[in-house]
């Protein structure tokens, strides 16, 4: 094998080899192999294609259209495409002057470029035509990459250099390459560039040298790559589909590393850390990853080789911004994340099971490896650990009853730090290879501190310790899994203070990543409990890493510390023994996440005693001798959490169960593992999960159960009860012996399984068999050990063979079937059952389906059952207000159902049934509320009238008020109007206009509020006459004439002439309009009409009006009054007096002030004449009404019309081509 490369699209792998081979395979689908491992029967493709003659040393695919690209050694290049399943050639490229150094097609498949050893650079089409080429003399070219967006090309020299190129062949720059002392720049064989949209602050550029150096990059540009040294003699490189993985391919140096399996493949991520290494013995020629990154293909000497990623998947359906790591346990569940992009802080949630936040922590180090228990969270990063003591809800209720202080919360995070891890990463890293240690402490304070040495290079990738046994358990990156007893180490020191180890209720092992013990030899870490977290944490290494694991035992187990006696032997010590270990110290420490401090006064005191007695303990390092185990390809190690014997490994893909060091028969898996407990295995299949996690399948989960568990299952079921006891004796579990009492039961041997309940502790199974004996029908018996495995159908069958129809109506009513309940109940002329009880069964059907949003069916039910309250929600969620309005009808008074019928009607705006159910429950105010709620103000009244509540008027002004602060004016007015409030209403509205500024004048919408204004007031005095009083209502007659006095304080003439303001307006544009119109006459005589409502338009407006209009109708002595009186009024400034100066006197030097005409008529009362356009005669003081159509006076009375609503007058025939009053618009409803 030579090349080999995997089409991400549609899954076909292409590999080249020796003598011209070229294979193109596709893997059949996950879903369609059962077997775990691929081997050639697994393959829905393999062709062979023929046309090269030498070794086949690049393969490429163009995934947009589908075409393989391959080149042999003698410089022929062909390009094959697929149809229908089979692939042909299609061109044949041989330039047959220099070797192909390289070839790579742009992202999305349009050009190719072809490098060769000479220099010479071809880009051509996917079409086979050549786009353009250019030689580069002097240099000899060694490999060539696309810019993800196609602009740039960027060519590797022999001299390890990286030039760049712009799409059409311009030079543009060199890729800046950081120095390295020690290794060669002169072998440059590869650059890799992630194609696919990332983050633009992740590396996504990788610049191979084969002397084992990598460069990866942002971006072309960047001067600060990070560069990794991986100790390999490189031969391949690629990212995986994510750019998130790198994978490097290559062999280490024979002469440092001289052992078999010399040749390994190094994965690390986009910041260059290592994340695992494998091992081969062959030759890897090349390598390729699968598209959903979930497998890589390895070619290795003549074959390909298939290796199944395991992430660590972190995903949550909450969303987190910056989430680095989770971790559960039991009901809850840690999240860390970074606060923000800029900050360096981040936080620690804890969550419960539904995702609900119950505590939080905010830290400074970074929590690149997290783990938890049922009271704290330990979060590591490089160089230091922190421990947070999180609350739950039912730790918060304990606290009640303790001592602790609000003031000390602080002391619930503690940091350790390790200022030494590090400092020497860069010299130990330098040929790619690194070793680890272990730290193991003892909690809640740091009482011991030692080191166990792993006995193999490379650092650890997981750790899983063993509270049972002290055992912790490794994984390293290369996959080999050690088990190292912890306190085989620890009783060899006998500077041990064993009584602080009696009082440590918890163990916490913790690994340190990518240094050597030797760095830790006088360096011991130093606990700090700030008071402030923040303020006190320890800056982070950016070269290390720990990875914690706790106590994770669930059980009741968990609650109890592990100390070590006698010959330092564990054994579990009982609750009350550890408090007073404790108490003796001067701290209490309460195992169910509780902390109890003592008061300030004795803070001191148990300080100074704390540290005598619980110091920490330096202990040197020492190397740890591992359990014997031989497992090279491990990736998951779980202990059972009941039994301290077994512990489950995933290596490769299967699953092997370990009881002490023999294996059992490995089961073929690549789920991962959940818990190991009662001797079954929990897995999920995350990588199927992931694909499709919104509708998982049953598939996805599995239990795997151990084989004593399988074989007692065999020996209750086929051989007998007594040799399954016997074996379960050889073997005790409480599982095998719950196992054995169930069987037992089956058989109906009551002995066995009540021996079998005790030895499994089942208080509940104990007290079932003793009812059982206590039962004389043998019928029965069945029947109660059926129903106790919950098989119904059986027990009802039972039940009614032997006609017991009473008992069976019973078990079914206490399943809550019913359905049954009624099918039985009907049995037998249906006199089984009592009113109460078939009401009770119509209920329980008409629940099913109301819990399943059928209404129509849960309706018919609760009518038979008589469930008023479940008929009305039944009805409410029909909208079927017709059903509603016929329950309220049929409901007596009272009922405590009404309230309920009244706030539904009143959420749909039903004003009127909803008052009518409060009415008639005697729930006047909340009747009254509701009318508030729905505006219906007038019958809010109406109903505070009739029952007599005198409330109403101020919940009135309360809703007005708050309609003013809404700045909602007009809808307080029409809040007046409908409570009849019609001077409240008026007076808002006049106030309203009196505060509008000047600029906001509109005269047609002031025209118009006030016609509205005059409306309400004439509404307010045809509703309060006099003579629709009676003597009882002389109490609101005075409340009337009170509120028309201080109206007339505000407006004095609102009540005597409402539509005086109406008038203004009308006619100041009345005369506007005749001026426009070109009546300059009625224009004038209209304008004089307009000087008598001086009290509302501005008089600057007036007497321009008139000004214009007489000037304009040749009465200059007219003009000359209004321009006299314009250069009188105290409002205008000096200047503006100064213009109106002027222009009279441009008018007046031409014109003398005489009115050219003037028109006369006579008095009807006293006949003299007079002017025309007078309103009233100066000698009898006669009035004439002004003609709102025209402007002008109406002498003759016989000529009049007067409107009904406004009574104003207009001349008839002005009336005759209008459909309305000209001021108020009311409609004429009799001709004029």
């Amino acid at each position: 094998m030579k090349s080999i490369a995997w089409n991400k699209t549609h899954g076909y792998i292409a590999c080249g080899g020796e003598g011209g081979l070229l294979k193109v395979l596709k893997l059949e689908s996950r879903r369609e192999v059962t077997a775990s491992v691929v081997n050639s029967s697994s393959l829905s493709t393999n062709q062979s294609l023929e046309g090269h003659t030498g070794n086949v040393s690049l393969v490429q695919w163009n995934e947009p259209y589908q075409k393989l690209t391959s080149c042999d050694t003698n410089g022929f290049i062909m390009v094959w495409m697929e149809h229908k399943g089979i692939w042909y050639e299609e061109m044949v490229n041989n330039r047959q002057k220099s070797l192909v150094r390289g070839m790579a097609w742009n992202h999305d498949g349009q050009k190719i470029c072809i490098i060769y050893d000479d220099g010479v650079i071809i880009v051509g089409s996917v079409d086979g035509n050549r786009i353009w080429g250019k030689e580069l003399k002097g240099l000899n070219l060694t490999c060539v990459e696309w810019s993800p967006e196609g602009r740039f090309l960027l060519l590797g020299c022999n001299n390890g250099e990286v030039h760049i190129y712009e799409f059409g062949g311009a030079f543009v720059g060199k890729v800046p390459i950081t120095s390295n002392e020690n290794k060669r720049k002169d072998d440059l064989i590869m650059i890799n560039w992630f194609k696919k949209q990332k983050d633009p602050d992740v590396p996504s550029l990788a610049i191979v040298f084969e002397s084992g150096v990598i460069q990866l990059l942002k971006n072309e540009n960047d001067s600060g790559p990070v560069v990794i040294d991986t100790g390999l003699i490189i031969s391949c490189l690629e990212w995986n589909f994510k750019g998130s993985i790198i994978a490097v391919a290559g062999k280490k140096d024979k002469i440092n590393h001289p052992d078999d399996k010399s040749h390994e493949v190094k994965f690390y991520n986009a910041f260059g850390e290592l994340l695992h290494i494998l091992r081969f013995a062959g030759n890897i020629c090349g390598l390729s990853w699968e598209g959903n990154g979930q497998r890589i293909a390895l070619a290795v000497d003549c074959y390909i080789f298939f290796a199944t990623i395991r992430p660590y998947y972190k995903k949550h359906i909450k969303l987190v911004k910056n989430l680095i790591s989770l971790a559960s346990f039991g009901d809850f569940c840690c999240i860390a994340s970074k606060s923000d992009d800029i900050s360096k802080e981040f936080s620690l949630v804890v969550c419960n099971a539904i995702g609900s936040p119950i505590d939080s922590c905010n830290i400074n180090l970074e929590p690149r490896q997290l783990c938890m228990n049922s009271s704290d969270v330990f979060a590591a990063s490089r160089n230091s650990f922190c421990r947070f003591h999180f609350h739950s809800p039912k730790s918060k209720s304990l606290m009640q009853f303790t001592t602790e202080k609000p003031g000390l919360s602080d002391e619930r995070c503690i940091v350790y730090d390790f200022p030494e891890v590090g400092k020497n990463y860069v010299d130990d890293y330098k040929n790619g290879d690194i070793s680890g240690c272990f730290f193991i402490y003892i909690l809640p304070k740091v009482n011991l501190y030692s080191i166990i040495q792993n006995s193999q290079h490379g650092m650890p990738s997981k750790i899983t310790m063993n509270c049972f046994s002290e055992i912790i358990a490794c994984i390293n990156i290369y996959g080999e899994i050690t088990f190292h007893p912890v306190l085989d180490n620890l009783k060899n020191h006998t500077d041990i203070n064993i009584s602080s180890l009696k009082k440590s209720p918890d163990l916490l092992a913790g690994s340190r990543l990518k240094s050597t013990g030797s760095e830790f030899d006088a360096q011991f870490p130093k606990i700090r409990e700030p008071d402030n977290l923040l303020s006190a944490s320890m800056p982070i290494s950016e070269s290390n890493g720990m990875i914690l694991d706790s106590n994770r035992d669930g059980d009741e187990n968990s609650n109890f510390a592990r100390t070590y006696g006698g010959g330092h032997q564990g054994k579990w010590r009982n609750r009350k023994e550890l408090a007073d270990s404790l108490a003796s110290l001067g701290e209490s420490h309460d195992l169910n996440s509780s902390k109890m401090l003592n008061d300030n006064r004795n803070k001191s005191s148990i300080k100074s005693k704390f540290s005598d007695n619980m110091r920490s303990v330096n202990v040197a390092p020492v190397v740890s001798k591992p359990l014997e185990f031989d497992r090279k390809c491990a990736w998951d190690v779980q202990f059972a959490s009941d039994d301290g014997q077994m512990c489950a490994i995933m290596d490769k893909m299967r699953m092997y169960i370990y009881r002490g060091t023999e294996p059992e028969e490995p089961m073929t898996c690549s789920a991962y593992m959940c818990e190991f407990r009662d001797l079954e295995v929990k897995a999920v299949k995350l990588t199927d999960l992931m694909e499709n996690p919104d509708e998982p399948e049953d598939g996805y989960f599995f239990k795997n159960d151990v084989k004593s568990l399988r074989d007692t299952r065999n020996l209750i079921s086929n051989v007998g009860l007594k040799d399954a006891a016997q074996f379960i004796e050889e073997n005790p579990h409480p599982r095998l012996w719950q196992l054995l009492a169930e069987g037992a039961l089956l058989k109906m041997d009551f002995s066995t399984a009540e021996s079998a309940f005790v030895r499994c502790k089942d208080y509940q199974g104990i007290q079932f068999v003793k009812s059982i004996l206590d039962i004389n029908n043998e019928t029965v018996k069945k029947a109660e050990v059926q129903a106790y495995f919950k098989k119904y159908e059986e027990v009802d069958r039972i039940y009614l063979t032997t006609d017991r129809i009473v008992s069976a109506i019973d078990l079914h009513r206490t399943l809550g079937d019913s359905f049954r309940v009624i099918e039985l109940g009907l049995k037998k002329g249906g006199d089984l059952l009592e009113v109460s009880e078939m009401e009770e069964a119509w209920n329980g059907v008409a629940d099913y389906y109301f819990d399943r949003q059928l209404w129509n069916e849960a309706v018919n039910y609760y009518e038979k059952a008589h469930n008023e309250a479940q008929i009305a929600e039944c009805y409410y969620m029909l909208e079927d207000y017709g059903g509603l309005e016929r329950l309220l009808n049929d409901l007596p008074e009272n009922h405590k159902l009404l309230p309920e019928l009244g706030s539904m009607f009143s959420s749909v705006g039903m004003c009127e049934q909803a008052v009518s159910a409060y009415v008639k429950c005697n729930k006047l105010n909340a009747a009254i509320e509701c009318c508030t709620t729905l505006n219906q103000w007038k019958m809010a009244i109406s109903l505070a009238q009739k029952y007599d509540i005198k409330d109403v008027d101020f919940l009135l002004s309360q809703y007005a008020v708050y309609l003013k602060q809404e700045k909602s004016v007009f809808t307080v007015v029409e809040l007046y109007k409908k409570a009849c409030k019609f001077l409240h209403a008026a007076l808002m509205l006049y106030k309203f206009v009196k505060d509008l500024p000047e600029k906001h004048r509109d005269p047609l919408l002031l025209r118009k509020m006030y016609v509205l204004i005059a409306i309400l007031v004439e509404e307010y005095k045809s509703n309060r006459k006099v003579s629709n009083f009676d003597r009882s209502d002389i109490t609101d007659l005075g409340i009337s004439l009170e509120e028309e006095v201080a109206l007339q304080n505000v407006a004095p003439r609102l009540i005597d002439d409402p539509w005086r303001g109406a008038k203004a307006y009308h006619f100041f544009m009345l005369a506007q309009k005749h001026l426009y119109q070109g009546y300059m006459d009625a224009a004038m005589k209209t304008a004089l009409h307009v000087r008598e409502y001086e009290d509302i338009l501005n008089l600057e407006d007036i007497y321009s009006l008139l000004a214009l209009s007489s000037c304009s109708n040749r009465s200059f002595a007219t003009c000359s009054s209004a321009f006299m009186r314009l250069e009188s009024l105290e409002s205008l400034s000096p200047d503006e007096k100064s213009k109106y100066e002027t222009l009279a006197a441009e008018i007046f030097v031409k014109h003398p002030p005489k009115d050219s005409r003037s028109n006369t008529v006579h008095c009807r009362g006293c006949v003299e004449s007079i002017p025309d356009w007078y309103t009233s005669c100066p000698n009898c003081n006669i009035s004439f009404p002004v003609c709102v159509a025209s402007g002008r006076p109406i002498m003759n009375p016989s000529l009049q019309w007067t409107c009904l609503q406004c009574h104003h007058s207009a001349f008839k025939q002005e009336m005759l081509t209008r459909s309305c009053c000209a001021l108020c618009h009311c409609t004429l409803l009799i001709p004029v």
